[in-house]
């Protein structure tokens, strides 16, 4: 993780090549506070050639007459295992309104993963002009290309262990 010398608040993840020695910035949209407090979660092999990378960081929520919640979201760009570099765009993992937090990562047999995450969401009551918190827990699966197979969400935060099982 690297910290931009133009601007200090925007921070960047850096994959380093390693067939020629350079090094390649995940690029995001920043202003607004979007991209900064950037955290590492997980890396994870899913196949011989390939990890997937997950980070997370600030996604300001906006649009709203009122201040909006803090919101942290959850990315993922795969990297080449053998290079060490990205292997396309990153995709949005989580977009709940809040600061999403990864319980647990597992690879999947066919090449994908599945994660499992909890937040204390959100949502804007119109009427009443506010925000209103409540948790939740999410499961859900992507494939080898990271496009979304199925998603699951229940109440309350689960908690998990480090073999993957959960409890609510």
């Amino acid at each position: 993780k690297d910290v931009n010398s133009e601007d200090s608040s925007i921070q960047k993840i850096g994959v380093y090549d390693y067939s020629d020695g350079t090094t390649e910035y995940i690029e995001w949209a920043t202003g607004n506070y979007r991209g900064t407090d950037v955290s590492i979660n997980h890396l994870v092999e899913l196949d011989s050639t390939k990890s997937v990378l997950l980070y997370n960081y600030t996604n300001p929520v906006e649009g709203y007459s009122i201040s909006a919640p803090n919101n942290k979201d959850i990315f993922a760009v795969l990297i080449d295992n053998v290079t060490g570099q990205a292997l396309g765009n990153e995709v949005q993992i989580s977009s709940e309104h809040g600061r999403d937090q990864v319980i647990n990562i597992e690879a999947t047999e066919d090449g994908g993963f599945t994660i499992f995450y909890y937040t204390n969401d959100y949502t804007y009551l119109e009427n009443e002009n506010r925000f209103e918190s409540f948790n939740k827990s999410i499961f859900k699966e992507f494939d080898k290309d990271l496009n979304l197979v199925s998603s699951f969400t229940g109440p309350d935060k689960a908690m998990g262990n480090k073999i993957g099982r959960a409890h609510v």
